[in-house]
């Protein structure tokens, strides 16, 4: 069923993927891997929201915070497949000076 999914969604827009994945579970587990494919070729806003839940994955020592992070459900590094460097540069100089 979640290739079934994963074929109906695969031309959806960022906003028709963030709608898919509310829809139920199954939906969430088909849409998660596509929405997270290129985290930061979107919005500022939601590139900088990607590079905080990667920030999670980081071990205590290396987190540049001292936050309590909950852990995601998903492991969304393993999702990327695209990578926009211009995008991540400009998202880790926000964060440096937030």
């Amino acid at each position: 069923m979640v290739d079934v999914i994963a074929k109906v969604i695969e031309d959806f827009s960022a906003r028709d993927l963030h709608s898919a994945l509310l829809v139920n579970r199954e939906w969430c587990r088909a849409t998660v891997p596509m929405y997270w494919k290129a985290p930061f070729s979107f919005t500022m806003k939601r590139s900088t929201t990607a590079l905080k839940v990667y920030e999670s994955f980081l071990e205590t020592a290396e987190k540049s915070t001292q936050q309590t992070v909950q852990k995601p459900f998903f492991d969304y590094p393993l999702f990327i497949k695209e990578l926009n460097y211009t995008n991540l540069l400009a998202c880790l100089k926000i964060m440096r000076f937030a």
